[in-house]
């Protein structure tokens, strides 16, 4: 859900034409095979990352003709998502173990 609206909020400084609701209907579409596949095909590893890869690629392919950017675009706004998730991972990564400590009474 996250993705989606990051994704749809950086298409949109791009000029993307399509509201949320649009923009999430089509992007649910491309998660379902996802799903299916981690629900039963989990054990096998190379089904799963060529899943991922189409997962990919087709997200790309929906925010191109939903909100009607070029591809460079629908890249970018991809690369964007990826960094800014990479950040917000570590900063959880760093954060939420001393939380955690601070809540049990820990000495941090």
């Amino acid at each position: 859900m996250l993705t989606i609206i990051s994704i749809h909020a950086i298409a949109k400084i791009f000029k993307g034409k399509s509201g949320i609701k649009e923009y999430f209907r089509a992007q649910s579409h491309v998660y379902f095979p996802n799903i299916i596949s981690s629900l039963f095909f989990s054990n096998i590893t190379l089904l799963l990352y060529a899943v991922y890869l189409l997962n990919i690629l087709a997200s790309y392919t929906v925010v191109n003709s939903v909100h009607k950017i070029r591809t460079w675009q629908s890249v970018i706004a991809g690369i964007i998502t990826v960094i800014l998730y990479s950040i917000f991972s570590i900063i959880a990564q760093l954060l939420i173990p001393t939380f955690v400590a601070i809540l049990l009474g820990i000495k941090v």
